[in-house]
């Protein structure tokens, strides 16, 4: 493995942002034949970062396979965004690669126009039945990992959604009483079918960073962040903060690197390619 490569894969890794701009300046099948040679959590990292356009192009070069386990990896609705932008050929060749499951959730978001609440939502919700004990849901929950947040999504029969339970009252609540009868927060959700208009200016914003996405028959389907609503309406998070929002802009906040130009630039000459043109594998 060359010393070249080696340093362009810790360039990834440190500074995905930067290594992303870099990128989209690179034509897409250039940038597509080096990131099948990277190990997928550095191009997952970098693709993230790119330019919604760009990252489209590089993905349609990708083999379907790569791209399906990219965007497997990649959460809604960022992977959606990716998706709109792919020709429906090159976007079918890719479905065929992922599980019946991805892309039914794929499809479902892509049915909705980009002007509703329901093409920004991330469908998976951290969220226990009502019916559950405090014991239980705890365990319960273990399976959203990452997705949770300070608070559950608390469900009745049928997936009905019924408020929130914060995490620090199931914590300290008696082990054996049911969800339904530790204390609950509605808050009003969003209908997957509103506009994203209509839920700039929510007062609930002013308390969460995401807020619950219900449809007609009050199921609940997904969450959506406020990051997310403002990249939907082309609005600065920070510059569109309600009124004492408090501390939740430091959640949206994106690290930059500025002290990085010597290092951009030693990164962008490496040529990978003549060491596959040496017959060396990295």
């Amino acid at each position: 493995m060359s010393n070249g490569y080696d340093l362009t894969l810790a360039f990834l890794k440190l500074h995905p942002n930067e290594s992303a701009s870099e990128l989209e300046k690179m034509a897409p099948g250039d940038v597509a034949a080096f990131l099948e040679n990277v190990p997928q959590g550095l191009a997952v990292s970098v693709l993230r970062e790119m330019l919604p356009w760009p990252a489209s192009q590089c993905l349609i070069q990708l083999k379907p396979e790569t791209a399906g386990s990219i965007l497997h990896t990649i959460p809604a609705p960022q992977s959606t965004i990716f998706l709109r932008l792919i020709p429906a050929e090159a976007r079918e060749c890719i479905f065929e690669k992922l599980s019946s499951s991805k892309k039914k959730t794929f499809q479902k978001l892509l049915s909705f126009p980009e002007e509703m609440i329901g093409a920004w939502m991330e469908p998976l919700v951290a969220s226990v039945p009502a019916s559950l004990s405090v014991e239980d849901a705890l365990k319960y929950s273990g399976r959203f990992k990452t997705s949770m947040g300070n608070y559950l999504c608390v469900t009745g029969r049928e997936g009905t959604y019924k408020g929130i339970v914060f995490l620090k009252d199931i914590l300290f609540a008696n082990k054996k009483a049911l969800i339904s009868e530790v204390l609950i927060k509605y808050i009003d959700p969003l209908q997957q079918r509103a506009s994203l208009e209509s839920a700039k200016f929510r007062p609930e914003w002013k308390e969460f960073n995401k807020l619950p996405v219900v449809d007609r028959k009050k199921r609940l389907v997904g969450e959506v962040e406020y990051a997310g609503l403002c990249k939907g309406l082309s609005l600065n998070p920070e510059e569109s903060i309600p009124e004492n929002f408090g501390s939740l802009v430091a959640q949206w906040g994106e690290v930059y690197f500025n002290s990085l130009s010597e290092l951009v630039s030693l990164a962008t000459k490496i040529d990978l390619s003549s060491d596959q043109k040496a017959g060396k594998k990295p």
